[in-house]
């Protein structure tokens, strides 16, 4: 089995049966910014934001002999009900109630479906639609963000998950005419990152960001298996007693994989693309003013008492 490194954590595996698998796996430095300033509920600034778009997923067929007078096809093998895509979504914070979930169910893998999550504290959107070309390229798109929840030692957090087919690769969706090749190509944009705010909680995972695709294709009982993954993930820490955050970014072009029927019967393939997303922060929130002016009232009193005590030749035990 051959091994070559290429790039920063990044493989390329050739097994003696010719599975090729093609992994992108970054993990950025924990320390990549210090950020500071107020934290706002967008995208960009939030405690955990991530963003990941498969884009122009398109399907290329070659004729491998034209003198057979059998056009080049491809097929979608299976009822509608098992096929078509998928996307799954949820978004709050876990202690404050504020969970959601969302979903959308397409007829067809490359049908247009999109859902979105909002909460106080986090949201999430995901889409697969039309790529530049419509009609023959799919994009699809996950983007969320978190904000530190209200309640002490609570996590917020997003996700969120889309498939095409939706099968997750259980059958044998995709048909292809004898002597046919198919191509199947994309483009992919990654973006994760988090603040390293002033409340983030260590303890209970801080906070942390991770974007990422798969694309699986494999012929049952040949040597054609091929395995394509793109992922990038980050979180915050603590150095020199300040909060660091992170952030990374990714750009993938001209993704390609190939299955090849040099047969005279119709072959079976499996495929499946598919990307997700996932982000927190776990935080203890700054006290609201009501709760600093009562603590200290609180404070004072007891302080209060015991100067009394003290005064009265009392001491505590």
């Amino acid at each position: 089995m051959k091994y070559q490194r290429i790039g920063q954590l990044a493989w390329w595996l050739q097994g003696e049966q010719s599975m090729n698998v093609y992994v992108s796996r970054r993990v950025a430095p924990a320390v990549f910014a210090l950020l500071s300033g107020a934290v706002l509920c967008t995208s960009a600034t939030a405690a955990s934001f991530g963003s990941i778009a498969v884009s122009d997923f398109r399907i290329g067929l070659t004729d491998l002999k034209p003198e057979d007078g059998i056009d080049p096809a491809m097929g979608f093998v299976l009822p509608n009900a098992i096929l078509g895509n998928k996307i799954e979504a949820q978004a709050g914070a876990l202690n404050a109630g504020t969970y959601k979930y969302g979903g959308a169910v397409g007829a067809q893998p490359l049908d247009a479906i999109s859902t979105q999550v909002d909460t106080p504290t986090a949201a999430v959107a995901a889409s697969i639609g039309p790529g530049s070309v419509p009609g023959l390229t799919t994009t699809m798109r996950l983007s969320g963000w978190a904000q530190p929840s209200t309640l002490f030692d609570d996590r917020s957090e997003f996700s969120a998950r889309a498939v095409l087919p939706a099968n997750s690769m259980i059958y044998g969706n995709l048909s292809l005419t004898p002597w046919t090749s198919i191509t199947f190509s994309f483009d992919v944009d990654i973006e994760v990152g988090t603040t390293g705010g002033v409340t983030v909680n260590p303890i209970f995972g801080g906070e942390f960001s991770r974007a990422g695709m798969s694309f699986w294709a494999m012929v049952d009982n040949s040597n054609q298996t091929h395995f394509v993954r793109h992922e990038l993930e980050v979180r915050s820490t603590v150095l020199n007693n300040s909060y660091v955050g992170a952030t990374d970014s990714g750009h993938w072009t001209a993704n390609s994989v190939t299955l090849t029927n040099d047969t005279d019967e119709v072959m079976y393939a499996k495929v499946t693309l598919s990307a997700d997303i996932w982000g927190y922060t776990h935080a203890n929130p700054i006290p609201e003013p009501a709760s600093v002016v009562l603590m200290t009232s609180g404070l004072l009193l007891l302080a209060s008492r015991r100067a009394l005590r003290k005064k009265g030749g009392v001491t505590q035990g």
